[in-house]
C-alpha cells in the first residue's frame, strides 16, 4: 500500500493522456504539468503581501519564545540578537 502511494506521489505510475493537435502528437499530461508549475511559481514570487506576513510572523514567533511570554526555555534575546546580527 505504501509503495503504491509513493509511487503515484512521485509520478511513477502517472496516466499519459496524449492526443492530436494540429496533425501531431501531443502528450497533455506533461503540458498541464508545465502549465501548473509555471502558475506554481508565479503564484509564489508575486505574493509579496503573503511573503511579507510570513516574515513577520516568523519574527514574533521567535520574540514570544525569547522570553517576552511564557518562552525562553532554549535562548534567550541576546542569543536571538546574536543570531540576527
Amino acid at each position: 500500500m505504501l509503495d503504491d502511494m509513493f509511487d503515484r506521489f512521485f509520478g511513477k505510475n502517472k496516466n499519459v493522456w496524449e492526443g492530436t493537435l494540429f496533425g501531431h502528437t501531443v502528450q497533455y499530461d506533461k503540458w498541464t504539468d508545465r502549465i501548473i508549475g509555471y502558475t506554481s511559481t508565479v503564484g509564489l514570487t508575486a505574493n509579496l503581501l503573503g511573503g511579507t506576513a510570513n516574515v513577520l510572523v516568523g519574527k514574533l514567533q521567535m520574540l514570544i519564545d525569547t522570553g517576552f511570554g511564557l518562552g525562553g526555555e532554549f535562548f534567550n534575546m541576546r542569543d536571538m540578537v546574536a543570531a540576527e546580527g
